[in-house]
């Protein structure tokens, strides 16, 4: 959510215009007061035709120059910040900033594992890139940056948002609740990953009450603020529950790789 006086831009079905928030929303969904630029008008905008107006999404303050060098990288491929398949943006992010899909790791510990690239597919089968792989329709895939302190969460969701949406948060990947892990945006602080990662791990958790009976929903409302769309629907959910019948456990599938020279 943008505060007030901060720049943002607005899609709406008339095209696409800029100006300042002039008061944020109420509640969580509700509409944003904007100023139009260079007007005194003020109007009510839904949540989710609101973004982070372009100027200000390609900077990040509190990121380091070699943080931000790699996030530019990105920036420069057109046709990789259109995609939205997941796994092929993963992989994609792994070969221009590092060496390739790296090697197979146990876990990751984003305070103490060296810098690099690491690679992780949540699912309820094997690897994506293992022949074996069979995941039920569900399955995700990411990337996080790792340089010194600082980790970058690179992420898109097919049919949601693509990681342009992402790294310009763009009303796609604004209204999201995750999309204060973005790292562009406004409230974007490093030492806000720590509280990702005890997130992340907890999916698993939140995943063995649902095979012990609890409803989908104590899935599904995690992932949802985690990565940002509603797994909820129908396709999301009967891949979901023929997981739950064939009693699988979520997997956590990770590689490394070292930068690119």
């Amino acid at each position: 959510m943008l505060k007030a006086g901060q720049y943002a831009c607005v899609r709406s079905t008339s095209g696409t215009w800029y100006g300042q928030v002039h008061a944020a929303p109420k509640i969580w969904g509700g509409d944003y007061r904007i100023r139009v630029g260079g007007t005194d008008e003020i109007v009510a905008v839904p949540w989710a035709q609101v973004g982070l107006h372009s100027a200000f999404a390609m900077r990040s303050p509190l990121l380091s120059k070699e943080s931000n060098k790699k996030i530019d990288i990105l920036l420069g491929e057109p046709d990789l910040l259109r995609a939205d398949a997941c796994t092929g943006v993963m992989n994609e992010i792994m070969t221009l900033l590092g060496m390739g899909e790296g090697t197979k790791i146990k876990s990751f510990d984003h305070k103490k594992d060296p810098d690099g690239l690491y690679r992780l597919v949540v699912n309820f089968g094997s690897d994506i890139s293992d022949k074996a792989n069979w995941t039920f329709g569900w399955e995700h895939g990411m990337v996080f940056q790792k340089i010194g302190n600082e980790v970058v969460f690179y992420q898109a969701w097919v049919g949601n948002f693509s990681l342009e949406d992402w790294l310009m948060l763009t009303p796609r990947a604004l209204c999201l609740a995750s999309a204060k892990y973005a790292p562009r945006h406004p409230s974007f602080r490093p030492s806000l990953m720590d509280e990702f990662f005890i997130y992340l791990f907890e999916l698993s958790k939140f995943w063995k009450l649902v095979l012990s009976g609890k409803p989908l929903e104590i899935f599904t409302a995690p992932v949802e603020m985690v990565f940002g769309p509603d797994c909820s629907k129908r396709v999301d959910a009967m891949t979901l529950n023929q997981a739950i019948k064939m009693g699988k456990e979520l997997q956590y599938h990770w590689r490394y790789t070292p930068f690119k020279k």
